[in-house]
């Protein structure tokens, strides 16, 4: 929006002929599988999305892209591992210029689908993390938002043997997690209400 690909009063002026109102604007990011590139994207009614900022150039799989109203931040996940990196994670306050951060868990083995969780005062950081066939979703406690520094990792006892992906989201005083059991692809999702027991309530 800034850089002027993309004006969204463009396309509130074309959809104001059709008498409809938008109450939000929907900021997405979708990663390319061939170029392994990041792609921002908004949406007036979270169905047709238009590409802003293709001159920002960010790598990595799986991105999630969250807001920290307390420090006025946003924070793009990505998987990207090497020996001593088990994710990166992008900040940015403009959209524009993003900063690097690369977060070193201390895991072993495969690490994908990094995502951050905001739980009221604390912050959590959801991973996968294993072997290919033997993936389980862990839970690091966010101790430093500055630094992005995790500490109190722990694995989330889901009963599955291989689930990756996870999205965790809190409604009504009740966590609910949704990953993808790899051994059938299929959803599941998770309810709790201490981030500690966890009930599957889909069959």
């Amino acid at each position: 929006i800034e850089s002027g690909t993309y004006d969204i009063k463009d396309e509130i002026s074309r959809n104001a002929v059709k008498k409809l109102a938008y109450n939000n604007i929907f900021v997405g990011t979708f990663f390319d599988l061939t170029y392994q590139k990041v792609h921002f994207l908004t949406s007036l009614d979270g169905i047709n999305w238009n590409e802003f900022n293709k001159s920002v150039n960010i790598s990595g799989r799986d991105p999630q892209l969250t807001y920290n109203k307390d420090n006025k931040t946003f924070y793009l996940c990505v998987t990207f591992g090497t020996s001593n990196v088990n994710c990166r994670i992008y900040t940015s306050t403009d959209f524009i210029n993003w900063d690097e951060h690369n977060i070193d868990l201390g895991l072993s083995n495969i690490c994908w689908a990094p995502e951050l969780f905001y739980d009221d005062d604390k912050i959590y950081l959801l991973i996968s993390n294993g072997t290919e066939n033997n993936m389980q979703q862990l839970m690091f406690e966010c101790t430093d938002i500055d630094n992005l520094t995790f500490e109190n990792g722990r694995t989330l006892n889901l009963g599955l043997s291989d689930v990756i992906d996870g999205d965790m989201v809190k409604y009504n005083g009740t966590y609910y997690l949704v990953v993808k059991d790899d051994t059938t692809d299929r959803q599941v999702i998770f309810s709790s209400n201490d981030l500690m027991a966890w009930i599957p309530i889909n069959n």
